[in-house]
């Protein structure tokens, strides 16, 4: 579904992530700044869950699930995902390291007619740390780590069209747009259509 959270600046040190002893994502530069990424592990469960709730009332027309109807408010099936190599959900740690202040996911297609693609979702930064270059870092983060899942061709997201911002960060991207889905997300009396976009991974065959 839709996915929001766009941004620009800077972020360096993840005392949270040191202090659990995780593995680090990556270290994404974006002109003079730099911005710490880690893997989240099981044992950020509680914290993600904090941050997903945040962002399903901050920006509720970007996501599909709502609270009390999403999969993450389980413990079990997140603690489960979060074990899982070809499902990774990426941070970036808030100041201080005591919260989440971005998150991305972005999993591999398990059936066996789709494991040449994968699916990037759920990017979100909560608003008092936007436009840091969170985001954009995330994202470059997330494609690196799904050309790293051997076979994977095509990666594919989908933004609201309530989401401009984050569409224009995706397209800068490389990603381009294939389809829009018409009112798939009601919130209230409001719906919102779901744009679909890709990016290719390796060339088309032939």
């Amino acid at each position: 579904m839709p996915e929001a959270g766009m941004n620009t600046a800077s972020f360096s040190g993840s005392s949270l992530g040191q202090r659990r002893g995780v593995n680090l994502g990556g270290v994404r530069t974006l002109g003079a700044m730099t911005i710490e990424i880690r893997k989240l592990t099981p044992n950020d469960v509680e914290a993600y869950q904090a941050l997903r709730r945040e962002m399903l009332l901050d920006s509720p027309w970007a996501f599909l699930g709502s609270v009390g109807d999403d999969g993450a408010e389980d413990l079990g099936l997140m603690r489960r995902r979060l074990s899982d190599p070809e499902n990774v959900i990426l941070a970036v740690d808030r100041d201080g390291g005591d919260a989440l202040a971005a998150v991305a996911g972005v999993r591999r297609i398990g059936r066996l007619k789709m494991r040449h693609y994968a699916s990037i979702w759920g990017v979100y930064t909560t608003p008092d740390a936007r436009r840091r270059g969170y985001s954009r870092a995330l994202m470059t983060e997330a494609i690196a780590l799904a050309r790293t899942w051997g076979g994977v061709e095509m990666i594919g997201i989908g933004v609201s069209a309530n989401s401009p911002g984050a569409l224009r960060l995706y397209e800068s991207l490389g990603f381009f747009a294939w389809g829009r889905e018409p009112r798939v997300t009601r919130v209230g009396e409001n719906t919102y259509d779901e744009v679909h976009l890709a990016l290719a991974l390796t060339p088309e065959p032939g």
